[in-house]
């Protein structure tokens, strides 16, 4: 128990509690075995790693069959009045009902609490601490439900009520609480209210706040040394008479008869809490991430892997399709082509990813002139394209010409785009342009290219295609997707996105209506950076971002991307991340570091199957160069340096290329493929994650030395490593890289 009896960690073998509700909301994880839940009118079975919450006064029984070990956290309701804001405290989160949801970030926390619950590997309790606010974070962040969850609608009505009226009992408990003010409130009738309440709960409402009173009351009675008089006061009760006689109701004693006899049976339940667990400590295969021993040891974790080789499955590879090369005006430097040429050549990517077409310094057009245009500088980067056999991604999602240093603090910006003066005047460029690049390139080259498009928020000075009264960007993309489809038939129509993160991912609520009248584009679209909204002091979004400390960013970013897809009728278009890196900035040193390096290894292979496409950002540091690029690296994301220089991100890509074509394994450190009838490819990465001080410094780390003050302490990680199933009486060649 922690805090005066706030948070409650059980952990038991064959666990078995009959049917009854209490106020602290409840989390529910199977450690090994089955076990049976019964919850409100619902059953479910339970097995090894399901976990589901049970809302606050929620009727339920748990029952674990043998052989079973269950744990079961709780928090008490003034926690949870704590740390959320909003009105109800209705959670959904039940790996048994959904099973196509990802727990695997709940787990984890869960898992580790388990570990060091049963195994004590800390001087202190600050880490459990740590890991008990970490999971009910995670609970609010992503489980915390509203109305406006589909998956919700079908519990929310009713138990968003349910838990209205629970939160103003624990909020009001000290005071007088009347059912009809409750009422009011929700404007709706008290007998309403009365009758719904008995319906969920089995109770009367009075019963349950002289019950919730009685609650505080004990702990105030175990955990304190107030007297009877005080307690009762504190809890509700008008004087300490009338709280005896509520207090004998539940317990069948006086309050200070139920003190003295439970604080003795308490100490004895401790001391046996404490023998259960050291046995299961024993009993049970657990693996803590921090280990006891010197500190020497604390720095190696070793694992046994066992591989066969005869069991693999088809592995596509979806990281070496694009490379983000910056603007159509970058493209016109010599350094860039170069660059862009070996990277290809390198590396095997078959389109680049260029953006800012209709620029400024591309000086294609005035943005009024209509039939009369300058494409010299385009053909000149396309040809290049054309001569080194690369086929063209053009973005013409509008964006400034900008450069980063962190989120919120910019090298330069400027806005390049043409500003078209009428919507004809913008159609009748785009139109022309394809049919010019068809009659120069062919109409089969063309329908290899990538087309894409969406709306800028972040900058809505420059978001507009063009200026017109009835401005609306359902009719730019209509436009654009007919106008492809009629030219270049077989190009593939992307729709861009913005970060999943910003609430609304992109504002495609007005394309509903064009995914059902035959405008789907093939592929959504959408950049992934680890970044989260700044909220204020209201909770409101601001527009600046901070950094995300989730290192599961990725996987849940793209869990939302879907949902949106799903939710929108796109479900059934490919899934891209068009640009990711680590960071936005591009003066931090962390963009030319190994963690750089070993993290796109380890997020190649954890994206492998979750989206159809990654763009890594970006090629070359050339087109990040400014005033102080004076070094030979400058932190730029680029996978090469202004000289050529091949960075460990180069690398990464060079060794995840390598893979074959069949998977065998993959985890958290490695990834083994075959090659061939008879070969074997294993590619190893350890990531060590961010300290909590790299969140509180500048992100432009512009010193080598700050990079390694912005990790955890490196632990190595001893990998061992046993193949199975492979040929006999063969003899192998071991060949490291």
């Amino acid at each position: 128990m922690l805090e005066q009896n706030q948070i409650k960690i059980i952990i038991r073998r064959e666990m078995k509690e009959e049917t009854h509700f209490h106020p602290e909301l409840e989390i529910v994880y199977v450690i090994e075995g089955e076990a049976r839940m019964q919850l409100g009118d619902q059953t479910y079975q339970m097995k090894k790693d399901d976990l589901l919450v049970v809302n606050s006064s929620i009727r339920h029984s748990l029952e674990g069959k043998e052989g079973s070990t269950v744990c079961s956290v709780k928090y008490d309701y003034q926690v949870l009045l704590s740390v959320s804001r909003k009105t109800n405290s209705l959670f959904l989160c039940n790996s048994c009902a959904d099973n196509g949801g990802s727990y695997k970030m709940i787990r984890g926390i869960l898992q580790d609490l388990v570990c060091q619950e049963l195994i004590d590997s800390h001087k202190t309790e600050y880490y459990k601490y740590s890991l008990l606010y970490h999971l009910l974070d995670v609970l609010v962040e992503y489980y915390l439900v509203d109305g406006s969850s589909p998956a919700a609608a079908e519990y929310y009505d009713t138990d968003e009520k349910l838990q209205q009226i629970i939160r103003y009992v624990h909020e009001n408990y000290q005071e007088g609480i009347s059912l009809s003010d409750i009422a009011e409130e929700m404007y709706t009738s008290t007998s309403t209210l009365s009758r719904l309440f008995r319906k969920q709960t089995g109770i009367y409402f009075a019963d349950y706040v002289k019950q919730i009173r009685v609650q505080y009351a004990v702990n105030e009675l175990l955990y304190s040394e107030k007297s009877i008089t005080m307690i009762a006061v504190d809890c509700g009760f008008s004087n300490a008479s009338v709280f005896t006689k509520a207090f004998r109701e539940i317990h069948d004693m006086v309050p200070s008869e139920y003190r003295q006899q439970m604080r003795k049976k308490l100490e004895t339940e401790q001391q046996k809490d404490r023998e259960i667990k050291q046995e299961l400590g024993k009993t049970l295969q657990l693996n803590p991430k921090r280990k006891q021993g010197t500190e020497d040891e604390q720095e190696q974790a070793a694992f046994h892997l066992e591989m066969d080789v005869r069991n693999s499955k088809e592995y596509r590879k979806n990281w070496n399709q694009v490379i983000n090369i910056g603007s159509m005006y970058n493209l016109t430097m010599a350094n860039v082509q170069f660059h862009l040429e070996y990277l290809v050549r390198e590396l095997r990517f078959s389109h680049v990813r260029i953006w800012s077409v209709f620029s400024k310094q591309m000086m294609i057009c005035d943005g009024r002139t209509i039939s009369a245009y300058n494409y010299d500088a385009i053909d000149g980067v396309l040809d290049f394209l054309m001569q080194h056999h690369i086929h063209a991604w053009l973005d013409f999602t509008r964006r400034p010409n900008a450069n980063v240093k962190a989120a919120d603090d910019v090298l330069w910006y400027e806005k390049d785009e043409v500003e078209f003066a009428s919507r004809r005047a913008w159609e009748a460029l785009f139109e022309n342009f394809l049919k010019h690049v068809v009659t120069r390139y062919g109409r089969e080259e063309v329908e290899q290219w990538y087309f894409e498009i969406g709306e800028e928020s972040f900058h809505p000075e420059i978001s507009r295609y063009y200026i017109d009264p009835e401005y609306s960007f359902e009719n730019v993309y209509r436009f654009f997707y007919k106008t492809i489809r009629e030219i270049v038939p077989g190009a593939q129509i992307g729709l861009s996105a913005l970060p999943a993160h910003t609430g609304e991912a992109m504002k495609i609520e007005a394309l509903k209506n064009c995914t059902k009248t035959g405008v789907r584009p093939d592929f959504v679209s959408f950049i992934l950076f680890p970044y989260v909204p700044h909220f204020g002091e209201e909770r409101k979004i601001l527009k600046s971002f901070v950094r995300s400390t989730d290192k599961n960013y990725m996987v849940n970013q793209i869990e939302v991307m879907r949902g949106i897809m799903k939710n929108t009728g796109l479900e059934a278009c490919r899934l891209y991340i068009s640009e990711w890196n680590i960071t936005v900035s591009t003066r931090s040193f962390i963009n030319d570091s190994c963690f750089r390096g070993a993290y796109i290894c380890q997020k190649a292979v954890e994206m492998q199957d979750k989206v159809e496409l990654m763009g890594i950002w970006v090629g070359s540091d050339w087109i990040s160069t400014y005033y102080d690029s004076y070094r030979i690296a400058n932190g730029g994301g680029g996978l090469l340096t202004k000289d050529g220089i091949r960075k460990p991100a180069f690398f990464a890509l060079h060794f995840l290329n390598r893979l074959g074509n069949r998977i065998i394994s993959k985890g958290e450190n490695h990834i083994l493929t075959k090659r061939g009838d008879d070969s074997y490819i294993l590619l190893c990465f350890n990531v060590t994650w961010y300290s909590p001080s790299y969140f509180m410094k500048a992100e432009n780390l512009q010193q080598p030395q700050q990079v390694e003050e912005s990790f955890e302490k490196y632990q190595s990680i001893v990998l061992n490593i046993t193949l199975s199933g492979v040929s006999e009486n063969a003899t192998y060649i071991l060949k490291k890289r």
